[in-house]
């Protein structure tokens, strides 16, 4: 019992990411808005848990961050310190998927929902911004 709510807290903790981690890809820190919003579309989103199992979820959170740091390198200033807390915790979320670690696993699910108001705030800019500057709606 114990195994399958960690699994439905890691599937809920992944469909988060995947949707808050979407949205923040319109603008750069230097660069055009359409460099950002041209990344914005690529940042995989992982919308139901099936997709936890196919493909894998280290590759799925590998991508998702590789993504993100690349949204990040193309922020704005306006977002680059909400695309930097996406960042950051998309990479606590890929430790609590691909950890054997069960303390290590059980920290970062506690960093999670430690910080789950920081990252909520976050991905609403992130995507106020994708709305606004780049046309995209993300989110819903």
């Amino acid at each position: 019992m114990r195994s399958r709510r960690r699994r439905s807290t890691l599937g809920v903790a992944l469909v988060a990411a995947g949707v808050l981690a979407l949205p923040t890809a319109c603008g750069g820190d230097g660069a055009e808005p359409d460099a950002f919003c041209a990344q914005v579309r690529r940042v995989p989103v992982i919308t139901d848990r099936l997709q936890l199992a196919t493909p894998d979820p280290t590759t799925a959170s590998a991508e998702l961050v590789d993504e993100l740091e690349r949204l990040r390198n193309a922020s704005p200033r306006a977002v680059r310190a909400d695309v930097e807390v996406l960042l950051e915790l998309s990479r606590v979320l890929g430790t609590a998927i691909t950890t054997t670690d069960e303390a290590a696993r059980a920290d970062a699910l506690a960093t999670l929902e430690t910080r789950r108001v920081e990252w909520e705030r976050a991905s609403a800019s992130v995507v106020a911004y994708t709305n606004r500057v780049c046309g995209v709606q993300l989110g819903g």
